[in-house]
C-alpha cells in the first residue's frame, strides 16, 4: 500500500476533512487530512535523514493517539517497518519477541525508560531513539516543504510494513510480517467486508484498523477508554462521544460491545453500520446488538492475526432456522467467505504437519458440506508464513497453485456455502466412539440460557468438564448445574463446574484462556 500517494490524494480533495480526533486531558484534538498529510511527510523526512534506511525495524511502545498514528505514518512512509509488542501479552512473550526481532530503532514517550528496568532484552539494545514528539516539532519547524516527499518509486512492494506477534498462547510468539503488497491486498478485501466509505466517522476501539480507515478517507475518532481492556468500557465517556462526534459506524471486539451495552443499554439510533470480530461473536449478543442499535446494519466478521478478514455475517440475514440451530448446537454461523479469499474444510488432522500435497492429495482431504473438519484459507491477503519460517510446517499446506493457512479453527459449510464455525479444533472433546465433540455446539445453546454470561467445553484430567460463569447481576435460577447439564445431554459432558469467572484472553478480552481456565479448576 502506498499510503504517501493515498494521503496526498486525500489531502488534495478533502483537505479540512478530519483524519483522526481523540480526547486527552479533557481536551478534544483533531488533525486534518492536511495537516496528516503534511505531519508524516516532513516526519518521514526527519527519520531518513537520521539514518532510517528502508526494512529498518522500529519498535513503538507508545499508547494509541494521534501521536502514534503520526509517527506510526511517518514510519512507513520513510520506507521503515514498524514493530508492535502487545502489553498485555505478559513480561516473558514480551522478552521473546524482542530477544527474536530486536528493532533497529524504538519510538515511544517516557514509559521507554521505565520499560528498559523492566526489560534486560530492551536494556541491551542500542537503537536509535524517536519519540512522537520529536516527530511533531519536525513537522512544525519552519523552512522547506517536504509535503511531495513520496515512498512510490523507491520502496519494494514486498518490503515489511509491521510486525506484529500472535499471543504465544500454545509456544513461543511468532513473528507475524506484513508487507505493503499485502496491505493493498487486506485493504481490498476490507473495504467490501466491512463497507468503507469516505467521509464516514468511525469510533476506533482496533487500532490497526485505523489504518485501512485512513487509506479510506474516514475520520477516525479515537474510543475515549482504555483500548487495551476492551472488556472494561468507560461507557459514559464512550456514550458523550457517540453523540457528540456524530459517530456512524463501530468496528469493535465482542467484548467491547458487551461492556458498553451493559452500562450504557441504549438505544442508539444515529449508528448505521456496526462490525464486530476478532473473537468468537455469540448469537446471544448479536441480538442484544441489534436492540441496541435499531437502525445499524450490525455484522459479525470471521477471521484470524494471518488472514482478515474471511467471512462476514449480517444479522439482519440470519433467519428463525439459522437462530434455532444455532441454539441447539449446530454451532456459531459465520457467513459467506468474502471475495478474494479460498476457504476449504478439510479432514481434521490438527496437530499433525501435512506439508506438500498434489492437487489430487489436497482434494482428497476435502469434507463434503455438513461435514466438520479444519478450516483452511488461501489468498492474496493471507499470509503465507512467519519470520524465520517458525511454526510454517504445522500452519500451512504447500499446493501447486497455492499456500493454505491451517487457521486452527474447526467448521463446516452448509448446503447454500456458508460456513459455520465449532471452535478450535485443539479444543474438541472425544466421546466414547472416539468421536469429537468441538466447543461451540455445546457452550452456544448453554449460552442462551437465562443465567449464564458465559461457558467453556474442555478436556480436564481425562475428564470432558463445561464450565460455567453465572450472570451475576440476574437472580439465582435454581441449581443452574443440574439444568445447564440437561441441556446438554447429548454431548460428551460428564461434570458441570461453576465458577466466578472464566478467564480470557488479554488482547479481546473474549477468547476462552484455556491454560488459566485448567489452573483454575486444578
Amino acid at each position: 500500500m502506498n499510503i504517501a500517494r493515498l494521503l496526498e490524494t486525500h489531502a488534495d480533495r478533502f483537505p479540512d476533512r478530519l483524519a483522526l480526533v481523540e480526547r486527552r486531558g479533557g481536551t478534544r484534538h483533531s488533525i486534518s487530512y492536511a495537516e496528516l498529510h503534511r505531519l508524516t511527510a516532513t516526519g518521514a523526512a526527519f527519520l531518513r535523514g537520521r539514518g532510517l534506511g528502508i526494512g529498518d525495524t522500529v519498535l513503538f511502545l507508545h499508547p494509541v493517539s494521534n501521536e502514534l498514528y503520526i509517527a506510526f505514518l511517518s514510519v512507513l512512509r520513510a520506507g521503515g517497518t514498524a514493530v508492535f509488542v502487545d502489553p498485555g501479552q505478559g513480561r516473558d512473550s514480551i522478552e521473546s519477541c524482542l530477544r527474536n526481532s530486536p528493532p533497529d530503532a524504538v519510538c515511544g514517550n517516557g514509559a521507554i525508560q521505565f520499560m528498559r528496568l523492566l526489560s534486560p532484552s530492551l536494556r541491551s539494545l542500542t537503537p536509535r531513539f524517536y519519540t512522537p514528539r520529536s516527530l511533531l516539532r519536525a513537522g512544525s519547524r519552519k523552512g522547506k516543504s517536504h509535503a511531495k516527499f513520496s515512498e512510490d518509486s523507491a520502496i519494494p512492494e514486498d518490503t515489511p510494513a509491521l510486525v506484529t506477534f500472535t499471543s504465544g498462547g500454545t509456544g513461543a510468539p511468532k513473528a507475524i510480517v506484513r508487507s505493503r503488497r499485502f496491505f493493498s491486498a487486506q485493504h481490498t478485501a476490507l473495504v467490501g467486508a466491512i463497507a468503507l466509505e469516505p467521509g464516514e466517522i468511525d469510533l476506533v476501539t482496533l487500532p490497526m484498523f485505523a489504518l485501512a480507515h485512513l487509506a479510506s478517507g474516514l475520520t477516525n475518532v479515537l474510543a475515549n477508554t482504555n483500548l487495551a481492556q476492551p472488556g472494561a468500557v468507560n461507557a459514559a465517556a464512550v456514550r458523550h462521544q457517540l453523540l457528540d462526534e456524530r459517530i456512524g459506524r463501530i468496528t469493535a471486539s465482542p467484548a467491547f460491545f458487551d461492556s458498553l451495552l451493559e452500562n450504557a443499554p441504549g438505544p442508539f439510533p444515529n449508528i448505521a453500520k456496526i462490525y464486530t470480530g476478532g473473537a468468537p461473536v455469540s448469537h446471544a449478543l448479536l441480538e442484544k446488538m441489534t436492540r441496541a442499535f435499531p437502525n445499524a446494519d450490525v455484522a459479525a466478521v470471521y477471521g484470524c492475526s494471518e488472514a482478515e478478514p474471511i467471512a462476514v455475517i449480517h444479522a439482519h440475514s440470519i433467519s428463525p432456522e439459522d437462530s434455532l440451530g444455532m441454539r441447539r448446537g449446530d454451532g456459531l454461523l459465520a457467513g459467506s467467505p468474502v471475495p478474494g479469499i479460498r476457504v476449504a474444510v478439510i479432514e481434521d488432522r490438527w496437530g499433525s504437519p501435512l506439508g506438500a500435497r498434489s492437487d489430487a492429495e489436497f482434494q482428497s482431504l476435502l469434507r463434503e458440506p455438513a461435514q466438520p473438519g479444519e478450516i483452511v484459507v488461501a489468498g492474496d491477503h493471507v499470509l503465507t508464513g512467519y519470520r524465520d519460517g517458525a511454526g510454517e510446517a504445522e500452519t500451512r499446506i504447500q499446493t501447486p497453485g497455492a499456500t493454505w493457512l491451517r487457521t486452527g479453527d474447526a467448521g463446516y459449510f452448509d448446503s447454500a456455502g456458508r460456513l459455520w464455525l465449532l471452535g478450535r479444533c485443539a479444543a474438541a472433546l472425544p466421546d466414547h466412539s472416539g468421536r469429537r465433540s468441538y466447543p461451540f455446539p455445546i457452550e452456544t445453546p448453554v449460552n442462551s440460557m437465562e443465567g449464564v454470561r458465559r461457558s467453556a467445553a474442555l478436556m480436564h484430567r481425562g475428564a470432558p468438564v463445561l464450565v460455567v460463569e453465572p450472570e451475576h447481576e440476574a437472580p439465582p435460577v435454581g441449581n443452574l448445574a443440574d439444568s445447564v447439564l440437561a441441556r446438554v445431554s447429548d454431548f460428551p459432558v460428564s461434570q458441570v463446574r461453576l465458577v466466578d469467572r472464566i478467564p480470557v484472553d488479554k488482547r479481546h478480552n473474549a477468547k476462552i484462556d484455556y491454560v488459566a481456565l485448567e489452573a483454575l479448576l486444578d
